[in-house]
């Protein structure tokens, strides 16, 4: 029989053999769309006097304001290894989905030892299937292929690694534990550079601490290192929404906040969809507004379903906290740009 670390070098290098066979296309792409103003009209990826000169404060600002510094940086390193030839741009892009698919692995394998004994005999197999259903699902290919999507890859490696140290962090009260912990304030503020979807990891936590290690010891310390993290990140994020309001990027479109938001249970739902039958993908929807609960009917069924779903997410916390936990991370990954902050893309 196969040991632990046997098993996660068997499966890992299944996942990485599976993961470049599906994307192999992907290497001969061009640039497409928003690569032009991303990449290729983007001074500060030619130039490293940007990021020479680019202090914490400094950082944090552009970060907090959508400047993406970390995602520019590497755009930059493409650029002085290669130009504006696409390939080595891709090959990043590609690396950096793996090596998520691995993290997903190690936390799904995490967490079924920590939520119950049963799952102790198929870990490996449960997150091997679970690794290989997120690595090759067709709806990962936007983000993967489209390189000026990496964006959100690379805030979700940092998201994803985050997790990781903050768990280590949570459970190990010795030097490494704090260590660990240290770590993952290091990803958070790496992500917040390459795309403020991460502003929920404080959160997801929170909840990931609630769900599978309030039952560890030293409960009060660990809520301390949670809270840490969650109050500087609602005053971030209020320091956001101010700015937003205040110069009037995405309040000034033909749609307002209102409409915005029933309009996401729409494309929320939609979302779900693509995930059992991923049909008809597009790079630029032509997504109908909102008008109102009944205008279009399909939004207020979204905004019953959802409903739905999210009851389900309680009622299931005792039977099935993993599928509970999994419906939580779902809506509170995507409440900063599904929720009532309109921005161009209403689905994107």
């Amino acid at each position: 029989m196969l040991n632990i670390r046997k098993y996660n070098i068997f499966f890992l290098s299944l996942i990485s053999l599976f993961v470049f066979l599906s994307y192999l296309n992907v290497f001969s792409g061009e640039f497409v769309f928003d690569d032009a103003t991303a990449i290729e009209d983007n001074l500060t990826i030619k130039d490293f006097r940007y990021f020479k000169d680019l202090g914490l404060i400094s950082y944090l600002r552009d970060a907090v304001n959508g400047a993406r510094p970390v995602t520019n940086f590497t755009f930059a390193i493409n650029y002085l290894i290669g130009g504006f030839n696409p390939f080595n741009y891709h090959l990043f892009n590609f690396l950096v989905h793996l090596a998520n698919s691995f993290i997903v692995y190690i936390i799904i394998y995490k967490t079924l030892k920590l939520s119950s004994p049963h799952y102790k005999e198929d870990a490996h197999w449960i997150s091997f299937l679970t690794t290989i259903f997120f690595s090759l699902h067709p709806i990962q290919t936007g983000a993967v292929s489209y390189i000026s999507q990496r964006a959100e890859i690379l805030s979700s490696f940092f998201y994803l690694l985050g997790l990781l140290a903050f768990i280590r962090g949570l459970c190990d009260t010795s030097l490494k534990g704090y260590l660990s912990y240290a770590a993952g304030i290091m990803c958070f503020l790496l992500g917040l550079g390459a795309k403020d979807i991460i502003i929920t990891l404080p959160f997801i936590l929170l909840i990931y601490w609630f769900y599978f290690l309030r039952d560890l010891s030293d409960r009060k310390v660990q809520i301390i290192k949670i809270l840490l993290l969650i109050i500087p990140v609602l005053t971030m994020a209020v320091y956001r929404i101010s700015t937003i309001s205040d110069t009037g990027i995405g309040f000034n479109l033909e749609f307002g906040p209102y409409e915005y938001l029933l309009t996401q249970f729409r494309a929320i739902t939609k979302y779900i969809s693509l995930l059992f039958l991923p049909l008809n993908q597009n790079a630029d929807y032509d997504f109908v507004i909102s008008k109102g609960f009944f205008n279009p009917a399909s939004t207020f069924l979204s905004f019953v379903f959802l409903l739905f779903l999210v009851a389900m997410a309680i009622l299931l916390y005792k039977r099935w906290k993993i599928g509970s936990f999994a419906l939580l991370w779902f809506f509170v990954i995507l409440s900063p740009t599904s929720s009532f902050i309109p921005i161009i893309d209403v689905i994107f």
